[in-house]
């Protein structure tokens, strides 16, 4: 008798302990997946950071750099220098901004409520499918040196991941 109590206790304890593996397991896949999404999520916004900050595109006053104001003109040569030139210049920005899509968009002034006044496609690498990716959305502010006018913009970002 006192037997087998003894394997009933021993084989409620093996079932406790296994519901608590199985538990354990599926918080420690959970836990992962979402660290995975909070690290592609990061690297959007480095992607993003580091594009508002690029001398290239980056308005400047006496040699100074203005912090998320992006000249058009330099903004329009960076895009004519990534699709004209050789392989270096695309190899040498992918280090920096990876698999991704930057668009500049122009929303006010002049621009309709629907649609964009202006709108370019900067810097464009893309991943064997682009159905997973991240997108950041920067407020900047555009520069235009032609006629020394300021525009308000978006500075997107879609970064692709697998």
């Amino acid at each position: 008798m006192k037997m087998f109590e003894t394997i009933g206790v021993l084989m409620v304890f093996f079932v406790i302990l296994a519901l608590g593996m199985v538990f354990y397991h599926q918080q420690q896949t959970r836990s992962a997946k979402n660290s995975a999404t909070e690290a592609r999520s990061l690297d959007a916004i480095a992607v993003a950071q580091t594009v508002s900050f690029l001398p290239e595109m980056q308005c400047t006053f006496e040699n100074i750099g203005i912090d998320g104001c992006i000249d058009i003109l330099k903004m329009e040569a960076f895009q004519t220098l990534l699709d004209q030139t050789d392989e270096k210049a695309k190899q040498y920005y992918f280090g920096y901004l990876g698999y991704s899509k930057i668009t500049v968009t122009q929303l006010y002034p002049d621009a309709i409520p629907s649609e964009a006044a202006y709108e370019k496609v900067v810097y464009y690498y893309p991943r064997g499918s682009e159905k997973e990716k991240r997108t950041t959305h920067v407020p900047i502010s555009l520069f235009d040196p032609v006629d020394q006018s300021y525009k308000f913009g978006v500075l997107t970002v879609e970064v692709y991941t697998k």
